[in-house]
């Protein structure tokens, strides 16, 4: 399975957007998003941050862990937006060893 890296201005399967990113580290010239980094969700009219949740290998940066597709947004919505890839030069590849 592979899940791609979040990046600012990624959607949301709510329509959201991805707002926060980490400055200087970046994918295609775009900022990574990392856990805790904000949210636009139109649905619930709320700033959401990033939960990462579900398998992944261990990235961090700045004392976060890295973004991924499938990580949610926690908003005011029931149940929670998950997050959409933008890009998909960079991902991890999850095995049921590292899973």
């Amino acid at each position: 399975m592979r899940r791609y890296f979040i990046t600012r201005g990624a959607k949301t399967t709510a329509g959201g957007t991805v707002v926060g990113g980490l400055t200087g580290f970046r994918i295609t010239q775009v900022d990574i998003a990392l856990e805790g980094h904000e949210v636009l969700c139109p649905v619930c009219k709320t700033t959401g941050v990033i939960v990462c949740v579900g398998p992944r290998l261990e990235q961090w940066a700045r004392g976060r862990r890295v973004a991924l597709s499938d990580d949610l947004c926690r908003c005011k919505c029931d149940p929670p937006p998950r997050l959409l890839a933008d890009q998909f030069e960079r991902f991890q590849t999850l095995t049921s060893i590292n899973a």
